[in-house]
């Protein structure tokens, strides 16, 4: 089995929660040193058994061997930055969804030849926190990396290895690759049902469409209870993938509607029978 000395974790949300959990049931490593910003979340994850030592970001990362950033976007930059100033055979990898913008920051603050490679783990629901987390998270799971043509070929080898110790089906592509397939496979997704419920609320004052909700709606906006600070961030972070793939949702909805209105009921069905097929595709 794989092991390292010490993997850190940044971030110990339902993702990063679930990455020390993994480590520690499959014995990826002798100690997992967990950071978050607030004592509670420190406390939780010590009396939880999901690792070994809990830090503040403020007191840095001496000591690790390998460390997973699972923080929010916007947070990432300043784990690279510790990255620099720690031991230069520290290995990195991250959890971001969003995957150009980190590779960039990394190749600005780490340089070119440096020992980050960036993943993006497939998996979590519309649930967030610590509580959230669990072991098997990535069970089978498919986790993208996405390093540089300039990235160390032993640090790209060992996160592979890592994300597969966790359960994960590892590829790679491109980060300029992910973000546009990511832009349609999640945030449009994402995008869509947050329009949905929002929607829906705006024309709900009395209850009363809320009182008829059945599962459909429930199936439709279930990831609409996502954490909105953070698929803010994602939406802008991806702004210009983003963009593109709702361009290409209005102008569908665009056709839908026009043949609503004329009572094209042979374009409806087309549409429709598209959308069923690639539907049931999807479990495949």
């Amino acid at each position: 089995m794989l092991r390292f000395g010490t993997v850190g974790v940044a971030g110990l949300g339902c993702i990063g929660g679930s990455v020390a959990l993994a480590v520690r049931q499959r014995h990826v490593a002798r100690r997992v040193v967990g950071f978050a910003r607030t004592p509670a979340t420190r406390r939780a994850a010590v009396e939880r058994g999901a690792v070994d030592e809990a830090r503040s970001p403020e007191d840095g990362v001496a000591g690790l061997d390998f460390l997973v950033i699972a923080t929010p976007l916007s947070a990432v930059e300043e784990f690279l930055r510790m990255m620099a100033r720690a031991d230069r055979r520290l290995l990195a990898t991250d959890a971001g969804s969003v995957k150009k913008p980190i590779a960039a920051a990394a190749r600005s603050i780490l340089g070119p030849h440096n020992r980050f490679v960036g993943a993006h783990p497939i998996a979590g629901s519309e649930k967030t926190g610590l509580a959230a987390a669990t072991a098997n998270l990535f069970d089978g799971r498919v986790t993208v990396l996405t390093p540089c043509a300039e990235t160390d070929p032993a640090a790209r080898k060992a996160v592979r290895e890592f994300w597969e110790a966790l359960g994960s089906r590892v590829v790679e592509m491109s980060a300029s690759a992910h973000d546009r397939c990511l832009a349609f496979s999640s945030h449009l997704p994402h995008f869509s049902s947050f329009c949905l419920a929002a929607t829906i609320s705006r024309r709900d004052r009395t209850g009363g469409i809320r009182l008829l909700a059945g599962q459909g709606v429930k199936d439709a906006t279930r990831i609409a209870a996502s954490d909105e600070a953070l698929w803010a961030e994602i939406f802008l972070f991806n702004r210009d993938a983003v963009l593109l793939a709702v361009d290409h949702y209005q102008e569908l909805l665009r056709q839908m509607r026009t043949a609503l209105a004329t009572r094209d009921r042979g374009t409806l069905l087309r549409i429709l029978a598209t959308a069923r097929a690639y539907r049931e595709r999807l479990d495949d």
